[in-house]
């Protein structure tokens, strides 16, 4: 185990393997390099899974969570294979597929228990760097000029969710987590989340940008020490930014406030509420075990229309879970702040979309990475492996 923790912190193999898979795992977005980013994705998180089971003595080594995460799948997987044989469509449902990412994510992330500090904050690195590759790759390919932009009534990137999620993670975890050496790469990072934060606005991911804003506002009411300080600085800004022409402007068109103005809620949310309603009314004529395939923008809804409510207790298990294990965390306060926001940021994502946090994709992938190699890294630490 010592031998394990130099490498650890002189770089060495697991460094490399952890920081390819996220360059590849966000690459795996871009389609100009999808052909052989996704593959190669894929062979890093075997090659992540492999090396984990050897650096630890030959041991497939699982931290509670993974634990609870198998047990919930394979008792998914079960429950829709047998009610599959008489309503084909259970078999075809896309929760079978959409935990699959995040169940090997969530292993590998605890399978590295012993990971320092510094190297958590070189792949906090990494992955902003890649978030900014990616989003000036979307800028290049999808985006006109501004002065376009701003009349367009139409969405210019169609998966934009998954990008805002990419996006967002990146900025958490720049402006939360990463420790900095110095003023300068401080404000590189600073800027490359402005500028995420901007692109997130330009491709108008609305529920990304409203998890942002309510993470902040409850870690201010919650987790911080000067309340008043802190939602008042919110409020300041809110204002600051509403009243300025060329923000107020940006944020109607980021929300599409003029192309919504004077609609309904329903309209104003691109018809999730009745596609909602619909959906819980189909759901309640066979509620034990859902209708089988089936997709509504949230996960909460969609998994009760899909599965029913025996499905819809297992996945939930899952995620209650993961969200006790990130709220309640008890290690350095910097970790202790990111893993509550960015719970947050996934509960806001989960109502208003339909796979978050389990997806769509790898999408989500750097929430369960980080969560389960910080919460196992001290878990072990407390017990003096590390």
């Amino acid at each position: 185990m010592e031998l394990n923790v130099i490498k650890e912190k002189s770089g060495g193999l697991t460094a490399i393997i952890l920081m390819m898979v996220v360059i590849f795992s966000v690459f795996s977005q871009v389609v100009a390099v999808e052909k052989i980013a996704r593959p190669s994705m894929y062979a890093l998180w075997v090659i992540a899974l492999i090396y984990g089971t050897i650096r630890n003595d030959g041991k497939v080594r699982l931290g509670s969570f993974s634990k609870i995460f198998l047990v919930g799948y394979g008792m998914f997987w079960i429950y829709c294979t047998i009610v599959g044989m008489f309503n084909g469509k259970h078999f075809e449902a896309n929760y079978i597929r959409a935990l699959v990412k995040p169940l090997i994510v969530t292993i590998v992330g605890e399978m590295y228990y012993n990971t320092s500090r510094s190297l958590i904050n070189q792949i906090g690195r990494i992955y902003l760097i890649c978030a900014v590759v990616f989003a000036i790759w979307v800028q290049v390919t999808f985006l006109p000029s501004y002065s376009t932009w701003l009349t367009t009534r139409i969405y210019l990137f169609g998966e934009k969710n998954s990008a805002g999620q990419i996006w967002i993670s990146a900025i958490l975890i720049a402006l939360v987590l990463i420790d900095y050496k110095n003023i300068l790469d401080r404000l590189l990072s600073y800027i490359a989340c402005l500028y995420l934060l901007i692109m997130t606005g330009i491709c108008q991911c609305r529920t990304s940008l409203l998890g942002f804003v309510i993470c902040f506002v409850c870690y201010g009411v919650y987790k911080s020490k000067n309340k008043i300080k802190w939602i008042l600085c919110i409020c300041v800004i809110g204002v600051l930014v509403w009243f300025i022409p060329f923000t107020h402007q940006f944020i109607e068109q980021a929300l599409f406030l003029n192309k919504y103005a004077g609609a309904d809620l329903n309209t104003f949310s691109s018809g999730r509420i009745n596609l909602i309603i619909k959906a819980l009314h189909r759901f309640s004529a066979i509620p034990i075990i859902g209708l089988g395939k089936y997709y509504v923008d949230c996960s909460y809804v969609l998994i009760l229309a899909e599965t029913g409510i025996i499905g819809f207790l297992i996945i939930e298990w899952i995620w209650f879970n993961k969200l006790k294990q990130c709220v309640f965390y008890k290690g350095e306060k910097k970790e202790q702040a990111f893993l509550f926001i960015i719970a947050i940021f996934y509960v806001v994502e989960s109502m208003l979309e339909g796979y978050p946090p389990f997806g769509p994709g790898v999408s989500s992938f750097m929430f369960w990475l980080v969560s389960g190699l910080l919460i196992n890294r001290k878990k072990d630490s407390q017990e003096g492996k590390i």
